[in-house]
């Protein structure tokens, strides 16, 4: 018995769009999408097109972008950027790619950038983060695209940006955009005109074009040089960083802050909050900036807890990379402070800071420790009568011992 011409054509069809896609097996609850808030459906994926494909991982590779990830061929809108558990997947739809790289292709090269800038920082793409990651993104991309060469100007930069629907204008409107892209393309440009004079890093005129803000080294701090022997295989500060920035993520300071000092740069960590044997809180407690409560050994530690209320103790590490002194300015360091290192800070070392060879450089961490008692809950630095020295303050952190083989 011969099937009908139109149900063999029916099921050839209904063959064929089975094969053609299939859904994407990925939480989509951490993501950023240059021109969608959501995405409405569970993405499903389509044939890949090589030739968009190529050109992310041409920026990828110019960019030194190392971090792993997976391009898909897909049906959401645009392109897009999901964190996925410890992966990361760039999706992009195919059709609409195709077509702004025809009618406006400099729009289409920002797109790849955004979620390119999200990878190449470790952003998380969460909602938490927001807006610090948005701005960060932006000052990724002048500055990709200046390196790129992708734009002869930054004014012809934000002339494709300027009529595209972008997610999240509603907390970086387009003036906010513009601001960022002119940093990201003015802190490369600084860099590009003293490729052969890197002492053009430590003029004062230049350091507001800098890729990462100075860092104002104040307060009292302890000191700790860490031994060399760590760092003997690292030919450049992006080899010292490599080893730095996982370990410290990997005890949990996932936040961190990248500043600039004359002959290389510093990372710091997020204040944390300790108890009096110099181990970390444990779940939320650790990042609260004012006294955890409720933990007592005893009715005796009660009561005692009600004439003698117990402060709270917190710490900063700073790991300065260098091989030039840093000077000191007066002041003490306060919780506002703190706080403004790490959200005024970058999230990751730029290309022309990390690719500089080491030269008589060394790892310094700075401890910075505090005190917020429970009847002020102000955050105050603890110049004298320190819990720990700092040697003690990074074994209690598990710190020194990341580092041993």
């Amino acid at each position: 018995m011969r099937l009908p011409k139109w149900i063999l054509t029916l099921y050839i069809s209904i063959l064929v769009i089975s094969v053609s896609h299939s859904q994407i097996d990925v939480d989509t609850t951490y993501k950023s999408l240059y021109n969608s808030l959501y995405l409405y459906d569970t993405p499903y994926e389509f044939r890949a097109d090589p030739e968009i494909e190529e050109r992310i991982f041409f920026f990828a590779n110019r960019l030194g972008i190392f971090t792993s990830f997976e391009q898909k061929s897909s049906s959401i809108n645009g392109i897009g950027v999901i964190q996925d558990s410890s992966r990361y997947l760039l999706l992009y739809n195919r059709v609409e790619v195709k077509k702004l790289i025809r009618n406006n292709p400099l729009l289409a090269d920002v797109m790849i950038l955004h979620s390119l800038a999200h990878i190449a920082r470790g952003h998380q793409c969460d909602d938490v983060f927001r807006i610090r990651e948005e701005s960060a993104v932006f000052k990724y991309i002048g500055q990709a695209a200046y390196q790129l060469g992708i734009a002869k100007t930054v004014e012809e930069l934000q002339q494709a940006i300027e009529n595209d629907e972008y997610a999240y204008s509603f907390i970086l409107p387009l003036p906010l955009r513009y601001e960022l892209l002119q940093k990201g393309w003015a802190s490369i440009d600084a860099i590009i005109k003293s490729n052969d004079n890197l002492g053009y890093l430590d003029n004062k005129n230049v350091q507001e074009n800098l890729p990462l803000p100075v860092f104002n080294k104040t307060g009292c701090p302890q000191r700790y040089k860490l031994p060399l022997l760590y760092f003997n295989n690292c030919k450049t500060l992006a080899d010292i960083d490599s080893l730095l920035s996982p370990a410290l993520k990997k005890l949990g300071y996932t936040q961190l802050s990248y500043y600039y000092v004359p002959g290389g740069y510093v990372i710091l960590t997020p204040v944390e909050q300790i108890n009096q044997n110099g181990k970390a809180l444990q779940g939320k407690e650790r990042w609260q900036d004012y006294p955890a409560g409720g933990r007592f050994e005893g009715i005796m530690d009660y009561l005692s807890s009600l004439v003698l209320p117990r402060p709270g103790y917190f710490r900063l590490f700073a790991f300065v990379v260098t091989n030039q002194f840093i000077e000191k300015n007066d002041g003490k360091v306060d919780g506002k402070i703190a706080r403004s290192w790490l959200e005024n800070g970058g999230d990751w070392l730029p290309r022309e800071i990390a690719e500089i060879k080491i030269d008589g450089h060394h790892i310094t961490s700075l401890l910075y420790e505090f005190e917020v008692p429970e009847s002020t809950q102000k955050m105050s630095e603890r110049c004298t009568n320190q819990l720990f020295k700092a040697e003690q303050h990074l074994k209690h952190a598990g710190i020194l011992n990341s580092f041993l083989p």
